[in-house]
């Protein structure tokens, strides 16, 4: 009776935590595998906490606490020095005090920043895992007797070390995130990887130098704290200085859009058609996201054309039309100008070119014309056909595959056509 109740009763609990957490299938499985052995690892460690070291604990957590906390959002992702921390606490002390003071200001952290239970006990579990991977690499390359880090003999153990806790924590995270999120792991990791170089080399001289601080007058690590403040001022100015930018550009974006009411978030919908093609021709992560950028405000242009030749009912005239076309330039003007947009600019200047070379504004014909603008065409000229127009009715999904594959070697590029059509087999019409 005792096994009825029971069986039921964690069938329950396993239903609850799925909903909670929205974990299921293969991600609940990985998710339970790194948190099991991130706990056994845990009690194993903590068995070895020295009572002497309770001050180096509770200093050592407060430290990590505060880099944690001072966390910069970039392209996505959340970045820290923590790492930092993590790796030098094993250089001076050991492994067990790493992993205590690294989990523990890891939870404080994410409870203070409500961000889940679930996730506060992922990440205490995948940097168990990391330290306990990465410590016994320095340990066994460690060449020095006489102190605890000399940087001219264990530079290479410091090295190796860290560049292994910096690839066990991207794996571990990459795995969770292509489970839970459904993107390919190679996007993610591509993604990732153009962060990491930004901010692998300015954190990583800084553990050896909080050891170097540290052995020659602890209280020494109260002069870190300024210029680390200032590294991350300074970081989180970039970050947001990019974030802005892209905000400001896709908001002027939109209120062009919203001019028209038949071409309200038509950027929006291109951005996310040239998007899922570039990723169907294999492009990497940041030739996706430049045509992202590039569909996001393509018609930006259009603010220097009037409300009368954009809105207007009929046909146009020789001499409107002239206004319209050049709007690709105009984009390209403003564009140009911005450092995030350099690249993008040009798709934008390009993506009413002509695979057969009869386009505007400079008349390129085939692979002349930059790849990002040849995306861009299908997934603009997609999205307006299907789009209802004061002049004419929108074309049925099936009706506007048909006419690209129609025009494609004239119009379009057939690579570009092939790959955005294999993206519509399966889906969906944006909304």
């Amino acid at each position: 009776m005792a096994r009825e109740i029971r069986k039921p009763q964690v069938q329950l609990a396993i239903r609850s935590f799925t909903r909670s957490t929205g974990l299921q299938g293969p991600a609940l499985l990985y998710f339970l595998v790194v948190v099991v052995t991130g706990s056994v690892i845990f009690g194993i460690n903590l068995s070895h906490l020295k009572v002497s070291f309770f001050g180096i604990y509770f200093i050592w957590t407060f430290l990590t606490f505060v880099s944690e906390k001072l966390m910069v959002s970039l392209f996505g992702y959340y970045l820290t020095v923590s790492c930092a921390l993590h790796v030098s606490a094993y250089i001076l002390f050991d492994t067990p005090t790493a992993i205590f003071t690294g989990v523990l200001a890891s939870i404080i952290n994410d409870v203070t920043s409500r961000r889940g239970a679930h996730k506060a006990v992922f990440n205490a579990a995948q940097y168990t895992i990391t330290i306990c991977l990465a410590a016994p690499v320095f340990y066994a390359l460690k060449q020095s007797t006489d102190a605890v880090f000399s940087l001219r003999h264990d530079f290479l153990a410091f090295l190796l070390s860290y560049l292994v806790y910096i690839v066990a924590n991207a794996v571990l995270v990459w795995c969770i995130v292509a489970l839970t999120s459904g993107q390919k792991l190679t996007s993610i990791i591509q993604k990732d990887l153009r962060v990491e170089t930004l901010h692998t080399p300015t954190v990583l001289p800084v553990a050896p130098l909080i050891v170097y601080l540290y052995q020659q007058e602890p209280l020494s690590l109260v002069f870190l704290a300024m210029p680390l403040l200032m590294a991350h001022l300074s970081f989180k100015n970039y970050a947001q200085l990019h974030l802005q930018t892209i905000a400001t550009m896709e908001v002027l974006a939109d209120i062009i859009d919203r001019r028209d009411l038949y071409t309200a978030k038509h950027s929006q919908r291109v951005a996310k058609l040239a998007e899922a093609t570039a990723w169907a021709m294999k492009l990497s992560a940041k030739e996706v996201e430049e045509i992202a950028l590039a569909g996001r405000v393509h018609d930006i242009g259009k603010v220097a054309i009037s409300d009368y030749i954009l809105l207007k009912n009929g046909s146009l005239s020789p001499e409107e039309y002239e206004a319209v076309k050049t709007h690709p330039r105009v984009g390209f003007e403003i564009l140009s100008n911005l450092y995030l947009y350099k690249k993008c600019a040009h798709y934008v200047l390009y993506h009413h070119e002509r695979f057969d070379g009869t386009g505007y504004p400079v008349g390129l014909k085939g692979e002349a014309i930059p790849l990002g603008a040849r995306i861009l065409a299908v997934a603009d000229t997609y999205d307006a056909m299907t789009t209802d127009r004061p002049y004419r009715r929108a074309l049925t999904r099936q009706q506007a595959l048909d006419e690209l594959r129609r025009c494609s070697g004239t119009q379009f590029d057939p690579a570009v056509v092939n790959a955005f059509l294999a993206t519509q087999e399966q889906a969906r019409p944006f909304n």
